[in-house]
C-alpha cells in the first residue's frame, strides 16, 4: 500500500526508489541489523594467524584477484576457502590455485569454520564477510559491486573498494583496527514496528538476531 514504508539497503537505492514516489527507509540490510556498537567491540582488533576467503568468479579481475591470494598467502600461516558458488573454485584455480584447506559449499560449512575458530574473513563475497561479522570475526569486504560500496558508505562496514587493493590490502590485513558498523535504529525501529502492525493474528514480527 502507498501508506507503507519500504526497506532499503542504501541511500543510492533509496535515491532511486523516491524518485519515482515509494516511500523507503533506509534501514540496510536485515544482515546488519544485529551489528551493534556491543556487538562489534566483541570483533578482534588485530589480525588472527588464519583467514577463510573468498573469489567471485563472474565478478573475476585476475590481476587484482592475485594481488588478494599473495596478501593472504603471506600474513596467514592457515588459509581456508569457501565458494559460494561452484565456479569460484575452478576461478581459484585459474588464478594458480593457493595452498588451502576448501570448506564444503554450504552455509553449514562456513558457519562452522566461523564458530570453532578464530579467523579473519578476506573475500569478495559481502554477505559472507559479513556472516563473519555476524560471529565476531573480524572481516575485510573487497567491494566488487555497487552493494558492497554503497553499504559501506551509509553503515561503515569494512569494505576496501577493488581498485584499492594493491595499496591498501596488506595494510589491512596487518593491521590494528576496530569495527564500527553504524546502524540507523531509528529507521530500523519504524519499519519493523509497521511491520507489526500488519500481521495478522499475533505472528511473531519480524527479527534479525546475531550468532
Amino acid at each position: 500500500a502507498d501508506e507503507w514504508f519500504h526497506s532499503v539497503r542504501d541511500s543510492y537505492t533509496a535515491a532511486k526508489l523516491a524518485a519515482y514516489g515509494v516511500r523507503v527507509l533506509n534501514t540496510g540490510c536485515p544482515s546488519i541489523w544485529c551489528l551493534s556498537p556491543v556487538h562489534c567491540a566483541e570483533i578482534p582488533r588485530t589480525p588472527s594467524d588464519a583467514a577463510v576467503i573468498t573469489l567471485t568468479k563472474f565478478r573475476r579481475d585476475p590481476e587484482l584477484d592475485r594481488v588478494l591470494l599473495r596478501v593472504v598467502s603471506d600474513h596467514y600461516r592457515r588459509i581456508y576457502f569457501w565458494r559460494a558458488q561452484w565456479e569460484d573454485g575452478e576461478y581459484l584455480r585459474e588464478l594458480g590455485g593457493l595452498s588451502c584447506i576448501e570448506l564444503p559449499p554450504s552455509l553449514a560449512g562456513l558457519d562452522e569454520l566461523l564458530r570453532s575458530t578464530r579467523v579473519d574473513y578476506v573475500g569478495t563475497r559481502l554477505h559472507a564477510g559479513i556472516r563473519a561479522l555476524q560471529w565476531r570475526r573480524r572481516a575485510i569486504i573487497v567491494g566488487v559491486d555497487n552493494r558492497a560500496l554503497e553499504m559501506a558508505k551509509d553503515f561503515d562496514l569494512p569494505v576496501l573498494p577493488r581498485r584499492e587493493v594493491s595499496n591498501r590490502l596488506e595494510a589491512m590485513v596487518g593491521g590494528t583496527w576496530p569495527t564500527k558498523v553504524r546502524l540507523d535504529e531509528d529507521a530500523i525501529n519504524i519499519w519493523k514496528g509497521q511491520l507489526g502492525a500488519i500481521i495478522e493474528h499475533g505472528a511473531p514480527r519480524s527479527r534479525v538476531s546475531c550468532l
